[in-house]
């Protein structure tokens, strides 16, 4: 009784301690899944290089300011973490060499003459190709007054300093060793002799593709030993994993096919009469094109039905690519091809701004029409398209659709040579001269508006097939179970992925992204012969219906070291399977006759003129290194033994060697062109060998 008192007494200190029991057994059983993989309560890093932790809540932050513009979410944060580890392996770099980049330094990349590339790509203006000046001069303002900044580009300009310090940085490193780069004279003086060094040779090629593919049986040591050929390049830094999985399409039926034709029809005679036809086509999920075209542009029902089409009348519905589809014919019109035009600019960005510079621009016009000035002239003086203006506001010839559309219209449209016209723009006023309009293509263009509708399956549809692909995973509870279904199913067919990384986002024949992403995470928190038991549904990104279904499951588990053999099944099948027709191709021929050699195999005798340096055979358009090295090995009149190649077995008869003695007048060009072909790639080599120094630990899988 005294026991149960004293609890009766602590009766809520009892509860807590049951409470925080139970939350340490939960948390336990989290932080210790059951693959013994980790979790992100005892993580706070997603990566480290060099020492260098990236936190978090940082990769958070920064993806946030960065890339919150991109939907994108798999790419973005791949491109996040490149740039990431890239970056912690400059800054250990630059700290070791004393490197730093100056308050001074900073401001001239951000707002100076020498922007960096980092703010010339994020402040380029898509129209003029040109960074946006006034933009950059508003932020720079808004950043001394501290004034008219919302917090989230406060971030973004935060985050983007750090990207311009890390490429300056970087850019200083990779010019220390880029001109530490020499190239000597003996090096120059071979490159050359190989440039030089010229050979004719009689040759026969028998393709791979003349053993058939049923002759050639592999085994599981045959993949070895091609292995075995090059370890380091069929080697993993990272455990792999290899995912079975059964793709099923949502197809639309014939109903779903008629009814889509159903209701556009119910369209057709409203799309005829109306008389706004962009909005008519906009309200029912089409649009009006932007241009006229021609009819050589066009494919199917639309190219053949245009010709003899009146102005205002529709055709269809009929099937284009994926879409029943109805069109009219708006306008059609012969027009010029291209357009010799000047102009001058008054720019604007308001509504007051607009109206001072028209009454500019009329002036203007008076002044022309009058006769009492010239057009280039007045350009030069007045003109605020400073390119155009110097040259009198010449834009030279242009082609339809070069320049804005209002400036298009009038020029290929409505305009006409000789004369004069004002239009508005997003870049201000501008005053047209059309000086001359070229007209090669003399049939008509047209203007057509066009309401599609995608051919896609109803809901009831995608409910069906979910049911079917359900009743299939139901049964299934190891990826056997799967295989012994295939061979009883010839609906299911069974793919294979390519060697899985934890964090790889994309699944082969799939579309990146969530979906593809959940199953390799279930991947790689189960078991070899593991069967998903959720089945994974992809959405298409355009008409937004189910367009597939997945089941999968993990085929094998391949540790760090050499490929498996199920690996190299997934991506050496081809390379493995020449390899082994090229050693029944060499068995087989026996004769060193070329010419009988072609007829024995039914192909023919080529002669290529070939240099050491390049490996390319013209003749058949395929480079052959180790075919020509061996040629050059070899005597005038030799003929070789079979000789493996990339596309086929080759026996090649040495004709003419000619060994030139070069002058060594183009020295200095040729040490020109080393050097710059080494420079070029230094950089990029630099830091990859700098991460596969350091190595970096990847725990981006624990968090996404």
């Amino acid at each position: 009784m005294a026991l149960i008192g004293k609890i009766r007494k602590n009766f809520w200190m009892v509860l807590i301690l049951l409470a925080m029991a139970l939350a340490s057994f939960i948390l336990m059983d989290v932080m210790g899944s059951r693959k013994g993989r980790g979790s992100v309560f005892n993580q706070t890093s997603v990566g480290e290089i060099a020492g260098h932790k990236i936190d978090y809540k940082e990769f958070e932050k920064t993806e946030r300011a960065l890339y919150s513009g991109s939907n994108d979410v798999y790419g973005r944060r791949q491109m996040l973490w490149n740039y990431l580890i890239e970056k912690a392996l400059v800054e250990k770099q630059a700290d070791a060499l004393g490197l730093g980049v100056s308050l001074d330094e900073l401001k001239e990349l951000q707002f100076g003459n020498n922007l960096s590339s980092v703010v010339q790509n994020n402040f380029r203006d898509p129209n003029t190709g040109q960074v946006n000046r006034q933009t950059l001069l508003q932020v720079k303002q808004s950043l001394e007054t501290g004034k008219d900044m919302a917090p989230e580009f406060r971030n973004f300009w935060a985050e983007q300093e750090k990207q311009i310090i890390k490429t300056a940085l970087q850019d200083k490193i990779n010019n220390l060793v880029t001109k530490a780069m020499i190239v000597p004279k003996w090096q120059a003086e071979v490159v050359n002799q190989l440039n030089n060094d010229k050979l004719t040779m009689e040759f026969v090629r028998v393709t791979y593709d003349k053993v058939p593919d049923a002759d050639v049986k592999l085994t599981d040591e045959d993949y070895k030993n091609f292995m075995a050929k090059s370890p380091l390049k069929y080697t993993n830094t990272e455990e792999t994993r290899l995912i079975d999985y059964a793709a099923f399409s949502v197809l639309p039926t014939a109903g779903d096919s008629a009814r889509i034709k159903e209701t556009l029809m119910a369209l057709k005679a409203e799309f005829k009469t109306t008389t706004n036809d962009s909005l008519f086509s906009a309200t029912n999920g089409g649009g009006l094109s932007p241009s006229y075209g021609k009819v050589d542009d066009l494919t199917g029902t639309l190219k053949d039905s245009l010709p003899a089409m009146g102005v205002g009348s529709v055709v269809g519905p009929f099937v284009e690519g994926s879409n029943y589809v109805l069109a009219k014919l708006v306008d059609k019109r012969v027009l010029p091809d291209s357009v010799k035009a000047r102009h001058i600019l008054r720019r604007a960005s308001d509504p007051a701004g607009v109206a001072k510079a028209q009454k500019t621009i009329d002036s203007l016009k008076i002044l022309l029409t009058s006769g009492a000035a010239r057009f280039d002239s007045l350009a030069i003086k007045n003109s605020e398209d400073t390119g155009s203006a110097i040259k009198g506001g010449d834009l030279g010839t242009f082609p339809q659709g070069a320049m804005v559309k209002p400036f298009d219209d009038v020029c290929f449209i409505t305009g006409s040579k000789g004369n004069y016209y004002s239009v508005t723009t997003q870049f201000g006023v501008h005053l047209i001269e059309i000086m001359d309009q070229k007209y090669e293509y003399k049939n008509p263009k047209y203007k057509i508006a066009l309401i599609p509708a995608a051919i896609v399956p109803a809901q009831e549809t995608q409910d069906a097939a979910y049911d079917k692909v359900s009743g299939i995973l139901a049964k299934l509870k190891t990826v056997d179970d799967l295989k012994k279904a295939a061979e009883a199913n010839p609906e299911i067919k069974i793919q294979t992925s390519r060697p899985l990384k934890a964090n790889d986002f994309g699944l082969p024949g799939f579309q990146p992204g969530e979906t593809s992403r959940s199953i390799i995470k279930w991947a790689f928190d189960n078991d070899a012969n593991d069967m998903s038991p959720v089945m994974y549904s992809f959405q298409d990104d355009v008409n937004f219906y189910t367009k597939n279904f997945i089941i999968a499951g993990v085929k094998a588990v391949n540790e760090p070291g050499l490929w498996s053999v199920e690996e190299a099944k997934a991506s050496l099948e081809m390379q493995v399977k020449n390899w082994k027709k090229a050693e029944i191709l060499k068995a087989k021929i026996k004769s060193t006759d070329l010419g009988q050699i072609a007829a024995e195999f039914g192909t023919n005798v080529d002669t290529a003129s070939v240099s050491f340096a390049g490996g390319f055979i013209e003749s058949i358009q395929v480079s052959e290194p180790k075919v020509v090295g061996k040629a050059f090995g070899m005597d005038s009149g030799k003929t070789s033994g079979p000789i493996e190649g990339t596309t086929g077995v080759f026996v090649v008869k040495v004709v003419e060697k000619v060994t030139a003695v070069p002058e060594n007048s183009n020295l200095a060009m040729i040490k020109s062109g080393i050097i710059q072909g080494a420079r070029s790639g230094a950089g990029y080599r630099l830091w990859e060998a700098l991460k596969k120094k350091h190595q970096p630990e990847d725990y981006r899988s624990k968090f996404f």
